[in-house]
């Protein structure tokens, strides 16, 4: 892309005369471009002449302050322009002082760098010292040139070519261009000879491609990232002739131990000694062998039509054996990413603008797929029976909710008929980031056998059904609440035609312990103390989330169950709570909604605190707490200036081991104001004095997360800040410590509109 910045074009008109100076600049200090112009007008000619200071490549050039150019209808007389920045020179000059002269143009020891700089902008696209001539002239009032060039060392993209020696002409008859074009150096040897006649378009190419030896890696710049990892050799010469519309190529390339990776797969392919034929329009290929990173192999056989290039026919066989046919990470493609290990026989005939394609495949195990939902398909849900859990204060984040059905399309390349048989390993692995922004995720490991239909028109049919061994989901409510379900195995996922709304049989159960006292403390009346505490104990529940029906209006609901131990806990007084509570569906979500947040139940007056909860020891315990904190904060101030230090406590009771145990925790919370405090360091985190729990502590504990605060401005309103937390994300990506920069903006506001405004000033000796 062709780039340049901050254009300026100056100038004036007077005496029949104009003058302007054309510029660019990076900024205001660094020139990229400069050029002065004077242009006279003389009767029916025109003179040029430039001024003697230039910069190129926010270089000084000079130019031979006698240069001049006339043209007129007759044509041009060059006269001393010569461009010159120490060895480096471009010089053009007319051979006599008549307008039909020839004009030759040279170039001695002329970087390339200095264009290539100046069009890029960021970086050398190419580089190379650049020495030799060119000629423009008129004969029998036709444009005609000749060219003799060498580039040494020419580089493309960082890329190593060798030097490149180009000739070139249509001086004998300028219906016919001749070149020759060596390269040689950098592993490189080859050699292109011939002539294109514009006149006869039937025959206008008479071309032979002579490849002593080409490395991969030199061609590996020009697919601009697409195949990357390009290593080895080809050797062999090819014949070109015919039009250019529908050449006649003939002869052979073999590939020497080569090696690549295609963006779009990211898997790391070898070619160790294979040839492409060409001969009577054809690209033929014979067992045309690749080799996966593992020694697996896929194998190409058949052949490719090149008579007509606007209508390329087709006739090839694809195989492979357990190949690693897709090998990338979400830094490949955002959209879809993971390992596929593939049997296939895939037959491909027809125009490769309308390709037939049969497919039968099998995806092994060891193979995970990641398909990461677009957020136009995160939809709004209206459908019955759904929880709506409310978020107040991210109203964009809505639970299990469902878009309309035209945001849920699948676009298709329309022209190919494709028929693909898909098998599964039961042990194959898909995932679904369902809402990346939210981290909802789904994942299932299962097995079956689908049939995917696309036609010439783009309709597509999926049939088969996905039986689901294991799986879960990973449900996250406004980053607070993070949940994991558990897929039950004998789930399934069905397809009759719609590849958009297949047929689901899904069971998921999320497993917490808790004590059911809140659920049952009603029921419990007049019971004394000793046999309230029997609730206290906790219990293991299941929630359960069904999903039934087409995925575009399905039925779900939930339930919560006792695992099978503990049925009959408490004289099966839970369990049979549970069953009067499933006749009360709104009763049932209101606990489930509770086990998902709270991690526990709540009582139909949750402000009550259960009744004789630990009585007078427990609020003996609580102000006690209440007290202790107090004095640690006023100990911390008077006697460890230093730092700040927040210190609280927090003590309850625990009913975990099934018996009445006290549990404290210390609060801890570091800050440390630094360089005038313009930095300030906050480290944080809990520590067990009491309980079962205490004995579990390790310095992780101490400080589980820090913060940096650097001040970018005296008032603090812009800062800057780092971060490292523990934190569990989703099944996808488990466990995982986050750090990151960021900027912080603070502003005190009382209206909105006061966001928009410049704060203003304080005004001294006031206060407000």
């Amino acid at each position: 892309t062709l780039k340049f910045e901050n254009v300026a074009l100056l100038g004036d008109v007077k005496n029949n005369t104009i003058t302007f100076q054309l510029s660019t600049s990076k900024d205001d200090s660094i020139k990229m471009l400069a050029i002065g112009v004077a242009l006279k007008s003389l009767n029916q000619t025109f003179d040029l002449k430039l001024n003697p200071e230039m910069v190129l490549n926010a270089q000084k050039w000079k130019i031979d302050p006698a240069n001049d150019v006339s043209f007129s209808k007759e044509g041009l007389i060059a006269n001393t322009l010569i461009v010159s920045n120490g060895s480096q020179l471009i010089e053009i000059n007319s051979t006599s002082k008549t307008p039909a002269a020839p004009v030759e143009l040279t170039f001695k020891h002329f970087d390339l760098a200095n264009i290539s700089k100046l069009l890029e902008n960021r970086k050398e696209l190419i580089k190379g010292e650049m020495n030799g001539t060119v000629v423009l002239e008129k004969k029998n009032n036709v444009a005609a040139f000749s060219s003799d060039l060498v580039i040494t060392d020419f580089v493309f993209q960082s890329a190593p070519i060798g030097t490149i020696k180009l000739k070139a002409n249509n001086s004998s008859d300028h219906n016919t261009y001749n070149a020759v074009l060596d390269i040689e150096g950098s592993g490189n040897n080859l050699t292109a000879s011939g002539s294109y006649n514009t006149a006869d378009k039937a025959h206008a190419l008479n071309f032979l491609l002579d490849i002593k030896n080409l490395g991969l890696a030199t061609v590996e710049p020009f697919t601009f990232g697409q195949v990357t990892r390009m290593s080895g050799n080809i050797d062999g010469k090819l014949t070109v002739k015919g039009s250019v519309a529908a050449p006649d190529i003939d002869g052979n390339i073999h590939f020497k131990e080569c090696a690549l990776s295609p963006k779009f797969v990211d898997s790391y392919l070898k070619i160790s000694d294979a040839e492409m034929a060409f001969h009577s329009n054809k690209l033929l290929l014979h067992d045309f062998t690749m080799i996966d990173s593992l020694g697996n192999k896929a194998s190409v056989d058949g052949n490719i039509n090149i008579k007509d290039l606007k209508d390329i026919q087709l006739d090839l066989r694809v195989k492979s054996d357990n190949f690693l046919a897709l090998n990338t990470t979400k830094q490949d493609n955002p959209e879809y990413f993971g390992t596929i290990f593939l049997d296939s026989d895939i037959k491909i005939k027809g125009s490769m603008n309308s390709p037939d394609v049969k497919v039968k495949a099998k995806l092994n195990k060891g193979s995970v797929i990641t398909y990461v939902k677009p957020e136009s398909q995160i939809g709004k849900a209206e459908n019955k029976g759904i929880v709506e859990f409310a978020d107040s204060i991210y109203t964009d984040k809505d639970i299990m909710t469902r878009q309309n059905d035209s945001a849920n399309t699948i676009t298709m390349m329309k022209g190919i008929d494709l028929d693909a048989d898909l098998t599964f390993d039961k042990s194959v692995r898909l995932k679904m980031l369902v809402d990346e922004t939210s981290g909802d995720s789904l994942f299932i490991v299962g097995g079956g056998n689908l049939n995917f239909i696309l036609d010439k028109s783009g309709k597509t049919t999926l049939t088969g059904k996905y039986k689901i061994n294991d799986g879960g989901y990973h449900l996250s409510i406004s980053d607070v609440v993070k949940r994991d379900f558990r897929i039950e195995p004998g789930s399934s996922v069905s397809w009759s035609g719609d590849v958009l709304d297949p047929l689901v049989d899904i069971k998921a159960i999320y497993t917490i312990k808790t004590s059911p006292l809140e659920l049952v403390q009603n029921d419990l009346g007049s019971m004394d103390e000793l046999e309230q505490n029997k609730y206290r104990n906790l219990l293991t529940f299941l929630v359960y989330l069904k999903m039934s029906g087409f995925i575009s209006a399905p039925d779900i609901s939930f339930d919560i169950q006792l695992a099978p131990k503990d049925k009959g806990a408490v004289g099966g007084s839970v369990n049979a709570k549970l069953e009067e509570l499933r006749g009360d569906e709104t009763q049932l979500n209101k606990q489930v909604f509770a086990l998902l947040t709270l991690r526990r139940f709540i009582s139909d007056n949750p402000l009550d605190n259960g009744g004789g909860g630990g009585g007078l020891s427990s609020a003996s315990r609580t102000s006690a707490s209440k007290v202790l904190t107090q004095q640690l904060s006023t100990l911390s101030q008077k006697y460890i200036k230093a730092v700040d230090l927040d210190l609280g406590v927090n003590s309850f009771e625990d009913y975990s081991t099934g018996q009445e145990e006290g549990r404290t925790q210390l609060q801890i919370g570091l800050s440390k104001q630094l360089f005038s405090d313009k930095v300030t360091i906050r480290v944080g985190g809990n520590v067990e004095l009491e309980g079962e729990k205490a004995k579990q502590n390790n310095a992780s504990d101490v400080a589980g997360n820090i913060s940096i605060d650097y001040k970018l401005t005296q008032d603090g309103r812009y800062k800057l800040k780092g971060f490292r937390q523990n934190q569990y994300e989703n099944p996808i990506e488990g466990e995982i410590t986050k750090t990151g920069v960021g900027v912080v903006y603070v502003r005190n506001y009382n209206h909105l509109k006061e966001l928009f405004k410049k704060p203003k000033a304080p005004v001294r000796g006031k206060t407000k």
